[in-house]
């Protein structure tokens, strides 16, 4: 929800209360830089990489660290790769990171763009296939009739082009072709499952995954509901530990 504004610090505090030892943030504002760095830092979270939103937008990520992390090389070739593409490594835990966050497709240029940074996003893919990697973000699309109702997902096909080359969808390795909504559209409520974690072929599966959006009481914290602190359901991954004596 751009950047997060005055609700930074309860998103903190969420992630906190989620036991979190690594978090990607979406639209992620550089001009919050400063005072949500400290957060995180504050509640332990103090290693960060963030993405370079040269538009001065909420295009960019964020990826913070209960673990040191380095930035690693692999990059995207599409103008909008250094904000939305942040390549991490976290040696402590003997995972990449990768956090993704893919244009959508408005704007009379919208669907040449989402295209091509797929297609970016393909190729990079391949730098990454053969190392414990998860891919993670929003990434604006999904599978047809399966991650929403209809067909109206633009680079679906790119979608399916990941899969088919051997990345696995964490959520749907461990509870298959459930319905899992995670943003919801303004006005219709309708549901879509945009938000994913893409395991490289040949690491180990996922522990868990799931959405969240109610805090630890029950209250509605994500999704339609007023007042939440994001329209996006939090995706919380385990993987296992790959340094762990």
């Amino acid at each position: 929800m751009q950047g997060g504004g005055p609700r930074k610090q309860r998103l903190t505090d969420q992630v906190v209360a989620w036991n979190t030892d690594v978090a990607v943030l979406t639209e992620y504002r550089h001009a919050n830089s400063n005072d949500l760095s400290t957060m995180l830092s504050n509640a332990g979270l103090p290693h960060h990489l963030a993405g370079e939103d040269t538009t001065g937008g909420y295009a960019g990520a964020l990826i913070a660290s209960r673990f040191p992390l380095t930035q690693g090389n692999v990059v995207l070739d599409h103008p909008d790769g250094p904000a939305r593409w942040l390549h991490a490594k976290i040696p402590h835990i003997g995972w990449n990171v990768v956090a993704c966050f893919i244009p959508g497709s408005s704007g009379p240029t919208g669907k040449q763009r989402k295209d091509a940074f797929w297609d970016a996003v393909l190729d990079s893919a391949t730098q990454l296939a053969d190392e414990p990697t998860v891919i993670t973000g929003d990434f604006n699309t999904g599978r047809h009739l399966i991650d929403e109702d209809g067909r109206t997902f633009h680079s679906a096909d790119r979608f399916e082009a990941i899969l088919d080359a051997g990345w696995v969808d964490g959520f749907r390795s461990l509870h298959g072709d459930i319905k899992a909504p995670s943003w919801w559209s303004p006005g219709y409520n309708n549901g879509f499952r945009l938000d994913h974690a893409l395991i490289s072929a040949g690491a180990p599966t996922p522990t868990a995954c799931r959405y969240e959006t109610t805090d630890a009481s029950g209250n509605t914290i994500c999704g339609p509901a007023k007042g939440r602190l994001s329209d996006h359901a939090a995706m919380i991954i385990d993987v296992p530990n790959l340094n762990r004596p």
